[in-house]
């Protein structure tokens, strides 16, 4: 799972196809397909590893009150680099950008 994190007002989003925006407006990001995602603003994607949430909800049911620290059920998240062939950054995220694949542009 993909998330935009906003630098400027650390609102987190869930991304998705549909246009999604931080609390502050700044920030924004799309999924043009189900691995590859543009952000742009002051922004990072975080990832989220799948497995481990599926685990921890499957634990939350199994015990509620959490485990040995209290503190619940852990999972695995991650900055994804700005490297990484799935992500784009775009400075000029107009509408006609957002439906274009990053492989058009």
């Amino acid at each position: 799972m993909k998330m935009l994190f906003c630098c400027n007002c650390q609102d987190i989003v869930k991304i998705q196809r549909e246009l999604r925006q931080c609390m502050c407006g700044k920030s924004r990001a799309q999924a043009t397909d189900t691995i590859n995602v543009w952000h742009s603003g002051p922004s990072k994607v975080l990832g989220i590893s799948n497995p481990s949430l599926v685990k921890a909800l499957y634990s939350d049911l199994a015990w509620p009150e959490g485990i040995g620290d209290g503190r619940g059920h852990r999972i695995e998240s991650f900055i994804i680099p700005v490297t990484a062939p799935s992500v784009q950054y775009r400075a000029n995220d107009s509408p006609e950008l957002a439906l274009t694949s990053k492989y058009e542009q």
